[in-house]
Protein backbone atom coordinates (compact mmCIF):
# COMPACT_ATOMS: atom_id res chain seq x y z
CA UNK A 1 0.00 0.00 0.00
CA UNK A 2 2.70 2.49 0.99
CA UNK A 3 4.79 1.51 -2.03
CA UNK A 4 1.75 2.07 -4.27
CA UNK A 5 1.20 5.53 -2.78
CA UNK A 6 4.89 6.43 -3.20
CA UNK A 7 4.73 5.21 -6.81
CA UNK A 8 1.56 7.21 -7.46
CA UNK A 9 3.01 10.33 -5.81
CA UNK A 10 6.16 9.91 -7.90
CA UNK A 11 4.10 9.69 -11.10
CA UNK A 12 2.10 12.72 -9.96
CA UNK A 13 5.28 14.72 -9.32
CA UNK A 14 6.69 13.70 -12.72
CA UNK A 15 3.41 14.72 -14.36
CA UNK A 16 3.50 18.13 -12.66
CA UNK A 17 7.14 18.70 -13.70
CA UNK A 18 6.37 17.98 -17.36
CA UNK A 19 3.47 20.43 -17.57
CA UNK A 20 1.71 22.96 -15.42
CA UNK A 21 -1.10 21.31 -13.46
CA UNK A 22 -3.33 22.99 -10.91
CA UNK A 23 -3.42 21.64 -7.38
CA UNK A 24 -7.07 20.58 -7.88
CA UNK A 25 -6.18 18.59 -11.04
CA UNK A 26 -3.25 16.94 -9.30
CA UNK A 27 -5.34 15.94 -6.30
CA UNK A 28 -8.22 14.63 -8.42
CA UNK A 29 -5.72 12.67 -10.53
CA UNK A 30 -4.22 11.24 -7.34
CA UNK A 31 -7.69 10.31 -6.01
CA UNK A 32 -8.60 8.59 -9.28
CA UNK A 33 -5.54 6.36 -9.06
CA UNK A 34 -5.79 5.60 -5.30
CA UNK A 35 -8.30 2.71 -5.15
CA UNK A 36 -6.10 0.04 -3.57
CA UNK A 37 -7.50 -1.54 -0.40
CA UNK A 38 -5.13 -2.07 2.47
CA UNK A 39 -5.37 -5.79 3.28
CA UNK A 40 -3.31 -5.72 6.45
CA UNK A 41 -5.12 -6.74 9.62
CA UNK A 42 -4.88 -5.80 13.26
CA UNK A 43 -5.48 -8.74 15.57
CA UNK A 44 -6.86 -7.74 18.95
CA UNK A 45 -7.75 -10.26 21.64
CA UNK A 46 -10.94 -9.52 23.55
CA UNK A 47 -12.17 -11.75 26.33
CA UNK A 48 -15.87 -12.60 26.33
CA UNK A 49 -16.11 -10.92 29.75
CA UNK A 50 -14.67 -7.66 28.38
CA UNK A 51 -17.17 -7.69 25.54
CA UNK A 52 -20.07 -8.43 27.91
CA UNK A 53 -18.99 -5.51 30.10
CA UNK A 54 -18.77 -3.16 27.08
CA UNK A 55 -14.98 -3.07 27.39
CA UNK A 56 -15.46 -1.49 30.83
CA UNK A 57 -17.07 1.52 29.18
CA UNK A 58 -14.35 2.05 26.56
CA UNK A 59 -16.95 1.89 23.78
CA UNK A 60 -19.06 4.55 25.45
CA UNK A 61 -22.62 4.08 26.57
CA UNK A 62 -23.99 3.49 23.07
CA UNK A 63 -24.06 0.26 21.13
CA UNK A 64 -22.57 0.25 17.64
CA UNK A 65 -22.70 -2.48 14.96
CA UNK A 66 -19.16 -3.68 15.74
CA UNK A 67 -19.80 -4.09 19.46
CA UNK A 68 -23.18 -5.72 18.76
CA UNK A 69 -21.44 -8.15 16.39
CA UNK A 70 -18.89 -9.05 19.07
CA UNK A 71 -21.60 -9.59 21.68
CA UNK A 72 -23.59 -11.77 19.26
CA UNK A 73 -20.44 -13.74 18.48
CA UNK A 74 -20.06 -14.52 22.19
CA UNK A 75 -23.39 -16.36 21.96
CA UNK A 76 -22.41 -18.75 19.17
CA UNK A 77 -23.64 -22.30 19.67
CA UNK A 78 -20.81 -24.77 20.09
CA UNK A 79 -20.13 -28.28 21.37
CA UNK A 80 -22.02 -28.90 24.59
CA UNK A 81 -25.09 -26.91 23.53
CA UNK A 82 -28.35 -28.69 24.41
CA UNK A 83 -30.98 -28.27 21.69
CA UNK A 84 -34.54 -27.43 22.66
CA UNK A 85 -37.15 -29.67 21.04
CA UNK A 86 -38.39 -26.95 18.67
CA UNK A 87 -35.01 -25.21 18.23
CA UNK A 88 -32.56 -27.78 16.81
CA UNK A 89 -29.76 -25.26 16.32
CA UNK A 90 -26.88 -27.59 17.18
CA UNK A 91 -28.26 -30.48 15.17
CA UNK A 92 -29.24 -28.44 12.13
CA UNK A 93 -26.39 -25.93 12.01
CA UNK A 94 -23.38 -26.56 14.30
CA UNK A 95 -23.19 -30.28 13.51
CA UNK A 96 -23.13 -29.31 9.81
CA UNK A 97 -20.17 -26.95 10.24
CA UNK A 98 -21.86 -23.57 10.81
CA UNK A 99 -21.14 -21.06 13.57
CA UNK A 100 -24.56 -19.66 14.49
CA UNK A 101 -26.59 -17.94 17.17
CA UNK A 102 -30.29 -17.28 17.30
CA UNK A 103 -32.23 -14.74 19.27
CA UNK A 104 -35.38 -12.74 18.54
CA UNK A 105 -35.07 -9.00 17.98
CA UNK A 106 -37.12 -8.53 21.17
CA UNK A 107 -34.61 -10.58 23.17
CA UNK A 108 -31.68 -8.75 21.55
CA UNK A 109 -33.26 -5.38 22.37
CA UNK A 110 -33.43 -6.41 26.02
CA UNK A 111 -29.95 -7.98 26.05
CA UNK A 112 -28.21 -5.07 24.30
CA UNK A 113 -30.37 -2.30 25.80
CA UNK A 114 -31.53 -1.03 22.41
CA UNK A 115 -34.85 -0.67 20.61
CA UNK A 116 -35.93 -3.27 18.05
CA UNK A 117 -35.67 -0.88 15.08
CA UNK A 118 -32.02 -0.19 15.90
CA UNK A 119 -31.36 -3.95 16.23
CA UNK A 120 -32.87 -4.51 12.77
CA UNK A 121 -30.85 -1.60 11.34
CA UNK A 122 -27.56 -2.99 12.73
CA UNK A 123 -28.33 -6.53 11.55
CA UNK A 124 -29.03 -5.20 8.05
CA UNK A 125 -25.71 -3.30 8.12
CA UNK A 126 -23.89 -6.49 9.17
CA UNK A 127 -25.57 -8.46 6.36
CA UNK A 128 -24.74 -5.79 3.76
CA UNK A 129 -21.11 -5.70 4.93
CA UNK A 130 -20.87 -9.51 4.68
CA UNK A 131 -20.18 -10.00 8.40
CA UNK A 132 -23.14 -12.38 8.85
CA UNK A 133 -25.70 -14.33 6.85
CA UNK A 134 -29.26 -14.82 8.02
CA UNK A 135 -31.06 -18.13 7.67
CA UNK A 136 -34.61 -18.95 8.70
CA UNK A 137 -35.67 -21.73 11.06
CA UNK A 138 -39.35 -22.71 10.96
CA UNK A 139 -40.70 -23.28 14.46
CA UNK A 140 -43.76 -25.55 14.86
CA UNK A 141 -46.73 -23.54 16.10
CA UNK A 142 -45.15 -20.15 15.35
CA UNK A 143 -46.43 -17.97 12.48
CA UNK A 144 -42.99 -16.59 11.55
CA UNK A 145 -39.65 -18.40 11.33
CA UNK A 146 -36.84 -17.64 13.75
CA UNK A 147 -33.76 -15.83 12.40
CA UNK A 148 -30.52 -17.77 12.70
CA UNK A 149 -27.41 -15.61 12.35
CA UNK A 150 -24.51 -17.39 10.64
CA UNK A 151 -21.05 -16.02 11.45
CA UNK A 152 -18.93 -18.51 9.51
CA UNK A 153 -17.95 -22.14 9.48
CA UNK A 154 -15.80 -24.49 11.51
CA UNK A 155 -13.73 -27.54 10.66
CA UNK A 156 -12.39 -30.35 12.83
CA UNK A 157 -8.65 -30.71 12.29
CA UNK A 158 -6.64 -33.57 13.77
CA UNK A 159 -5.67 -31.70 16.92
CA UNK A 160 -8.14 -28.79 17.16
CA UNK A 161 -11.23 -27.07 15.80
CA UNK A 162 -10.54 -24.26 13.32
CA UNK A 163 -13.16 -21.51 13.00
CA UNK A 164 -13.53 -19.36 9.86
CA UNK A 165 -15.52 -16.14 10.23
CA UNK A 166 -17.01 -14.09 7.40
CA UNK A 167 -15.74 -11.00 9.25
CA UNK A 168 -12.41 -10.84 11.04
Amino acid sequence: MIQNIIKIKGELMKMTKDKKVSVGEAISSFNDIEEVRDNRYIYIKYSFKDIENNMNGLCGSYMNPHLMYLKMRCMIIREGWKDHKNYPLKKRFYDNGYLVMSMSTRQMAEEFNMNRNRITEFINKMKEAGWIKVMKLAIPGKPKPQNVYVFGTWDQLTDRIEEYYYFG
